[in-house]
């Protein structure tokens, strides 16, 4: 009986020690970033807006018909600042549709040379647009009813980042 004890002691101490395992569950919906000292820290949701962008001057009916919508994020003023080494992964508590959260590099738009069709947010020649880069490969597993945790299989390097669910949309950036 000692010896399954012990056993059972060892293998669960091995699946908290793991880098993998989270065990709070945030109390309210939102989205957090999860430190590596298991630190929950509520991150503030974005709004996102969209916008259609013509090349060129002269703005033509087929061009602006053929123009796909773009989610740009314009205000990084509330992004979380971390250093490299203390994001372990992020938590989202809510009515969400899990299957489509998405990490990515947060990338300004150069709009200098475009014209601008329809602008439903701030942003403008002279206030940056910014977008999601490529989408970054996850881990996830659930944490509870309306909660799931997610890890980036690789560390993330410096810069600015989106968690990006649906049109829900959390900034951070990796000092």
């Amino acid at each position: 009986m000692k010896k399954i004890k012990a056993f059972l002691l060892l293998v669960t101490l091995m699946i908290t020690s793991s880098s993998w395992a989270f065990n709070a569950v945030p109390e309210f919906d939102g989205g957090y970033i999860i430190t590596s000292s298991e630190k929950i820290i509520n991150v503030k949701e974005v709004q996102s807006y969209t916008t259609k962008l013509v090349e060129g001057e002269s703005v033509q009916i087929m061009a602006l018909l053929n123009q796909p919508s773009l989610y740009y994020i314009i205000d990084k003023t509330s992004t979380v600042k971390l250093k490299q080494n203390q994001l372990k992964g992020f938590a989202i508590k809510g009515k969400y549709k899990f299957d489509d959260f998405s990490l990515h590099p947060l990338l300004s738009k150069d709009v200098s040379k475009l014209g601008f069709f329809e602008n439903k947010g701030p942003g403008g020649k002279n206030k940056p647009f910014y977008h999601p880069g490529n989408k970054l490969e996850l881990q996830s597993k659930s944490t509870g009813m309306d909660s799931y945790y997610y890890q980036s299989k690789e560390p993330l390097s410096k810069g600015d980042y989106v968690a990006w669910l649906h049109k829900s949309f959390w900034l951070f950036t990796i000092e």
